[in-house]
């Protein structure tokens, strides 16, 4: 909790903005919501290293580990990540 007081106040010198609400992120929730392969390109993704600061892997390198196109993984990628983010944040909003 301490870490999200820090990230709060960090956020307040940029801009306005409030929580509205806060809400339990269930894992299974977040599980539910994604297709199977979604689940296998991010978790593969991750543990490539995808994610790192600077990415270790490509999109491509993804696919060939999973035996599919570099544009089936990037789709896979891209709709898991957006169901993420959009599951995540839901509605924050940041006030001008």
């Amino acid at each position: 909790m301490s870490h999200l007081n820090e990230v709060y106040s960090n956020l307040k010198e940029i801009c306005k903005w409030s929580i509205d609400e806060v809400r339990n992120l269930d894992k299974k929730e977040f599980e539910d919501n994604l297709t199977n392969m979604q689940k296998k390109v991010l978790i593969t993704a991750e543990g490539m290293g995808y994610f790192d600061s600077k990415h270790k892997v490509s999109i491509e390198d993804i696919g060939k580990a999973l035996a599919i196109s570099k544009s089936t993984a990037h789709h896979h990628l891209k709709e898991a990540t957006r169901k993420l983010v959009e599951r995540y944040i839901g509605d924050i909003k940041i006030n001008d």
